[in-house]
């Protein structure tokens, strides 16, 4: 699947805005839902102007690419924590110091 540069950049958006996120106290929470419905908004109305056929199907298969996106996340920061211990390698360390810290405030 091919994203335009628009359907990409507001993918990303909705991936970072998630209320989910372990840190998040509920009025926070509140407020990152309330962005992330804003931006899928966005796209379901970027994507009716574009083809009003085909906007719903495309909609869903954008939104079924963020469990994807998640999984890639999950094994970069996993072979980043064996490269360090078994020392192949010197990542940068706020790069270590990032994905270390990740389980801190998300689910994945």
């Amino acid at each position: 699947m091919r994203l335009t540069k628009v359907e990409y950049v507001l993918l990303q958006a909705i991936i970072f805005f998630d209320p989910d996120c372990l840190s998040l106290t509920k009025h926070g929470s509140q407020l990152i839902a309330a962005k992330r419905r804003r931006l899928l908004h966005a796209l379901q109305d970027w994507l009716q102007q574009q083809n009003k056929h085909e906007a719903a199907g495309r909609f869903a298969e954008i939104l079924l690419r963020i469990c994807n996106v998640q999984k890639v996340a999950a094994f970069k920061r996993e072979t980043l924590c064996t490269i360090e211990t078994f020392e192949l390698m010197q990542p940068h360390p706020f790069t270590m110091e990032i994905s270390k810290s990740y389980p801190d405030f998300s689910y994945f």
